[in-house]
């Protein structure tokens, strides 16, 4: 096998810019919103109707209460999922998949130079 002499990759360890972190936030949103929320819009559409009318959808959830339990449900799926995505992708690589497109990843330090991937609960408590 030859030896191609290539450079040492070196790798920076330190906070990524806010600019950075905020445009893997917005890659992960739009992930989740195809995901996520696209599969629940049609169901949400569904209960609520095509109305923009904001009060009669208030009056229509107050009146019939089962309809306002499914929303309720709704969104609380919708909030796990989101947390889960977060929290299980930071578990297991380190990563969103905005992370990984713009390089960034998530590290727990363990002495000055050596660093591991955050555990579990570290993931559920950046998240919450």
């Amino acid at each position: 096998m030859t030896d191609l002499h290539l450079p040492e990759r070196h790798v920076f360890m330190g906070p990524a810019s806010p600019w950075k972190r905020m445009l893997a936030f917005f890659v992960d949103i739009a992930v989740i919103d195809f995901f996520v929320l696209g599969f629940f819009t049609d169901i949400i559409t569904r209960l609520l109707g095509n109305t923009t009318d904001v009060m009669a959808t208030y009056y229509m959830l107050t009146e019939q209460t089962g309809r306002a339990d499914a929303i309720i449900l709704i969104f609380t799926i919708i909030i796990i999922l989101t947390l889960a995505y977060f929290v299980l992708m930071q578990y297991a690589t380190g990563q969103t998949l905005g992370a990984m497109l713009l390089n960034l990843q998530v590290v727990s330090p363990v002495s000055d130079k050596e660093y591991t991937l955050p555990g579990f609960w570290q993931c559920m408590m950046r998240n919450i």
